[in-house]
Formats: C-alpha cells, structure tokens, sequence
C-alpha cells in the first residue's frame, strides 16, 4: 500500500489482516514505521534512503511471499521508480493499492504533527512538503479513505486481491 503519511494505509493493513485470519490466510504487515525502528534505523527521509527502505521492505515481503505468507507492505514510497523495484523484487505477488487521500486530510490526521513539523523546516525531505509524491499511473487498486472507513477498504482490496491468494496458497 502507498500513500501520504496519515492516509491510512497502517489502519487498512490492520482491517485487512483481520478479514485474512478471519478467512483462514496468514498475513504479516510489515510497516514503514516499524522497519525505522529496526532494520532501517538511522536511514532518514531523502529519496535514496526511501529507496533503500523499500528495497528491505519487499525483500522481507519475498521471502515471506516464497513460503506462502500473505506480506501487506504499507510504504509511502513516493517514487514510480521506488514502486517498479518493490514489483520487481516481489515479482507476480504483488499488488499495487494507493491510498488515495488529500493531503489537507492526512494533516488533519496527523497525530504527530509530522506535517507541522514539517512546515515548520524541522523535518526535512517529508513527502508531499518538500519531497515529490508521485501518484500511482495504474495501481491494480486505488481507494479512498474520505469515502469508506478502514474496514470498507479492506473489504475492497480483499475482493480484488481473494482469487490471487487462494490460488497460491
């Protein structure tokens, strides 16, 4: 899942999770957040380091694929190019969801104030202030979180994703 820090990516992952387990699939998120706090400790907000933390990301997201465990990866990654990798790596298991949610509804989301920090210049290279967040050309799914709630949306990337996981698992 990609998107603006604050869309709900983390939130949908979590209810997509449940309806996983619920229907007897195993899933791990692996999250942006949490890689900061461990493997990716010390890499900071510039498109490269991004690059490297997605890289990480979806070699987790390999490995857990291979031996038949449902990997949801909620990333920001900002870039096309950070995206082409992440599918490369991954290969045919992944699927492509953007969070599609205005930027004026994650600040007003923003638990942390990251976004005001960010205005503020205490937080550089923060995605959609002042590092470039390039919408997904064609994700195989795009949702909307002003429209459903979490568990709607995963709902939606359930059905979208149901025939691909049963068949591989």
């Amino acid at each position: 899942m990609t998107g603006l820090s604050g869309s709900g990516k983390t939130t949908i992952a979590t209810a997509l999770k449940e309806i996983l387990h619920e229907n007897r699939f195993f899933c791990v998120i692996i999250d942006g957040d949490d890689l900061r706090q461990g493997v990716s400790v010390g890499l900071s907000f510039t498109l490269q380091d991004r690059a490297e933390n997605a890289f990480r990301a979806a070699q987790f997201a390999k490995i857990l694929v291979n031996n038949n465990v449902i990997a949801l990866v909620t990333l920001i990654s900002p870039t096309h190019i950070i995206r082409k990798m992440a599918h490369d790596i991954v290969g045919d298991a992944f699927h492509l969801v953007y969070v599609n949610t205005p930027i004026a509804v994650c600040e007003d989301r923003d638990v942390k104030g990251l976004y005001s920090k960010a205005r503020a210049g205490l937080i550089k290279d923060f995605t959609g202030i002042d590092s470039p967040f390039e919408k997904p050309l064609l994700p195989e799914t795009m949702i909307s979180t002003q429209e459903k709630t979490p568990k709607e949306c995963a709902e939606l990337i359930y059905k979208r994703i149901y025939s691909y996981i049963y068949e591989n698992n």
